[in-house]
């Protein structure tokens, strides 16, 4: 519910996000630490006075009939099966 977030939906649609950290890693927090970390990888980093989520992203494609988990974060294999109704 950020309104930068929300105001970039709003322009843009739908975005493909995940936590900041590397698969594995807590999330960033910091700005200062995420932006001398990633400035090289992304267009841009927007910056952000508020709390960001503790979660790691967990990634699944299920655009191939499968649940195929891209990256593991805090939420399991079997936790997305068991949501999802997939055996």
């Amino acid at each position: 519910n950020h309104p930068l977030a929300l105001e970039l939906l709003k322009k843009h649609g739908a975005m493909k996000t995940t936590s900041v950290n590397n698969s594995g890693e807590e999330p960033l927090n910091d700005y200062e630490i995420i932006k001398s970390r990633y400035e090289s990888q992304v267009n841009h980093i927007y910056p952000n006075d508020y709390k960001i989520s503790l979660k790691s992203s967990t990634v699944v494609n299920l655009s191939n009939g499968n649940c195929e988990i891209l990256r593991i974060g805090d939420i399991s294999l079997d936790e997305i099966k068991k949501t999802l109704q997939i055996t």
